[in-house]
């Protein structure tokens, strides 16, 4: 990991990826120039085990610190631990229906998360989605750039659909609705380092552009509320 945030920086590229040696208290080690991200939100929660709540202040300052930004995909844990919980979800949840032949038979009929149901792994699963909303809200506060992500494609995290759900968790978690909505929209561009022709509503961009029938900037769930896209 080390070697490759290392050979990366001096070719100036951007590294994401999880943190390794998940429950080894490691942690501080992988805060280097060249790791540009962290993939999820969970990674921190995996480093110790119970999750170190205590702790995420320090990865805050760690991230802030490398400049490592956050990929957040609180909905990925959230999606398990209902289905977890309520697996009957996997067969109400409407957006089930537009999953891939193989897709659908995974998520419905081969799912791992459905293995261990005992309460235990519930309990664990619980406590990832209550540490992930604390780290958000830490992050944001020490100015940690959060860009939305849903990790879909995990069964029962439908693309698409499962990004209306995450920008509602981030405001659940603290971010405004226009820190939300710039998760997905000019700070994945900033990153990306295309901010020069996408990213923002602007003349001469490229621009895939949402027209929604009510403000996500007074209701986040307005994104839902689309009327069409151009």
């Amino acid at each position: 990991f080390l070697a490759i945030c290392e050979e990366a920086s001096k070719l100036k590229m951007k590294v994401v990826g999880h943190l390794p040696q998940n429950g080894k208290r490691l942690t501080k080690r992988f805060f280097v120039p060249g790791f540009g991200m962290v993939a999820h939100a969970e990674e921190f929660a995996q480093q110790t085990n119970p999750p170190a709540t205590d702790a995420i202040s320090q990865y805050a300052q760690w991230a802030k610190r490398s400049g490592t930004w956050l990929t957040s995909t609180l909905t990925l844990d959230q999606r398990i631990l209902e289905e977890m919980t309520q697996p009957e979800t996997l067969r109400s949840r409407p957006e089930i229906r537009y999953l891939g032949a193989y897709l659908r038979k995974l998520t419905l009929e081969n799912n791992p998360y459905l293995g261990d149901l005992s309460p235990a792994r519930i309990a664990y699963v619980r406590r990832i989605v209550d540490f992930n909303d604390k780290l958000i809200a830490a992050f944001a506060k020490a100015g940690v750039p959060i860009v939305a992500g849903t990790d879909s494609l995990v069964p029962g995290v439908v693309p698409g659909f499962s990004l209306h759900d995450e920008l509602a968790a981030l405001t659940k978690a603290g971010l405004s609705n226009r820190q939300a909505l710039e998760s997905a929209t000019r700070l994945p561009a900033e990153w990306q380092g295309t901010t020069d022709d996408r990213g923002t509503v602007a003349v001469g961009k490229r621009g895939d552009l949402l027209l929604l029938e009510a403000n996500p900037l007074e209701d986040i769930k307005n994104t839902r509320r689309i009327a069409g896209v151009v």
